[in-house]
């Protein structure tokens, strides 16, 4: 049976996603610049681990007090663990206070589910030129009280 743990999100987390070509289909390869990665890093941020090895990275980050957006990055193979990342991923997200805004390219399928999933609803149909590469997105929203 795998080892499955959820940890605070460090850098290498994602790094690694990224350089070892772990991004599950659909997560763009995109360098985080080292600025934004130390805003990840100390804000509500978290990763699950199968076998020591990241499989999701994601939590949220303070616009201002009441606005926060939230963000996540999986690898490949990730369906078999989907409903304990799905669980944790709530369990992270009901911490949070306040409006929380997640997007998802508009031809990701499998990221809309998700985003229902967590509980989030379509706010907005199409953010133009939204994404790193100038892909459109589909807005979301959840409001924890």
């Amino acid at each position: 049976m795998a080892h499955r743990i959820a940890e605070p999100f460090r850098e290498w987390h994602y790094r690694w996603l990224l350089d070892e070509g772990q991004a599950a289909e659909g997560m763009y390869p995109f360098q985080v610049p080292d600025e934004v990665m130390r805003q990840l890093s100390g804000h509500n941020s978290w990763s699950c681990l199968v076998d020591e090895q990241p499989v999701a990275c994601g939590g949220t980050v303070l616009q201002w007090p009441g606005r926060h957006l939230a963000w996540a990055y999986l690898a490949r193979g990730t369906l078999p663990h989907l409903a304990w990342l799905t669980k944790v991923a709530r369990e992270q997200l009901a911490v949070v206070k306040g409006r929380l805004e997640f997007t998802v390219r508009v031809d990701f399928a499998a990221g809309h589910r998700w985003a229902k999933m967590l509980g989030f609803e379509v706010e907005t149909q199409r953010l133009v030129a939204y994404g790193p590469a100038g892909e459109d997105h589909v807005g979301y929203v959840r409001v924890n009280w």
